[in-house]
């Protein structure tokens, strides 16, 4: 009867919160938590040693077999849980949100709003930091490029009914949502050309294609803004006919 034809095979309707008569409701809800490091990234190792004639080296295991290096010690440096350099800390979420309803018989409302956070485990070390700010010649550089994964959401919601008389009915729906999502680069972090070899020194700290702080200086986020407004009314001009438009 309220779909035609294209109801032949079923309707999904989604009914969202609106206003009951009666004294204001309030409710009032939060989710927080915490985001860890996966932590279990393999580590790197190099074998030190000196040659025949005393000279120090990097004993590798092909110098090894050919004789011409002896091992004297052994050393591991993993770029992903080293605490200098390591481009990973604890993230959380939040969550926090609040609506109220009421009216009356004629008059019914609903108001609600809620507000998401995401911080990911990405993050730019302190030392990476310094580097940035020396290379631009600048004092602070932004929170996008110290935490390259993050989100955050806010949304409002509200609803108003009212009873018009004993044959008509209006209702208003209005919605707004904004979003911030930004999200790393494909390979940002994880690939050998940002992370290097395994080992640094105290120039460059890292030895690859680029440096963590050029890498998460390639900024990639996504701004959205989305907002809806309905209305709706009903009129039962006689008892066997009824009409209903939607805006």
């Amino acid at each position: 009867t309220l779909y035609g034809t294209d109801a032949a095979n079923g309707v999904m309707v989604v009914t969202t919160k609106r206003g009951r008569p009666g004294s204001t409701q309030w409710t009032a809800h939060t989710d927080v938590g915490v985001v860890q490091p996966r932590g279990d990234w393999p580590s790197n190792y190099y074998a030190w040693g000196h040659r025949p004639n005393g000279t120090v080296v990097q004993c590798t295991n092909i110098a090894l077999a050919a004789s011409t290096c002896v091992v004297d010690s052994i050393t591991t440096f993993n770029p992903l849980e080293d605490g200098p350099s390591a481009p990973f800390a604890n993230g959380n979420l939040q969550k926090y949100g609040a609506s109220a309803s009421g009216g009356s018989a004629l008059l019914r409302y609903f108001l609600s709003g809620e507000y998401n956070s995401e911080l990911g485990v990405l993050r730019l070390t302190q030392h990476e930091q310094n580097y940035l700010k020396q290379l631009r010649g600048v004092s602070q550089i932004g929170d996008q490029f110290v935490h390259p994964n993050r989100a955050e959401k806010w949304s409002t919601r509200g609803s108003l009914g009212a009873t018009l008389g004993s044959s008509a009915s209006v209702d208003v729906a209005t919605g707004l949502i904004r979003s911030d999502i930004r999200m790393p680069r494909d390979g940002l972090v994880l690939d050998g050309g940002s992370l290097g070899q395994g080992t640094s020194d105290t120039l460059q700290q890292w030895f690859g294609f680029r440096r963590p702080g050029n890498a998460m200086a390639q900024t990639n986020t996504e701004d959205l803004i989305r907002s809806t407004t309905s209305v709706s009314g009903a009129w039962r001009a006689l008892p066997w006919l009824s009409t209903r438009g939607t805006v």
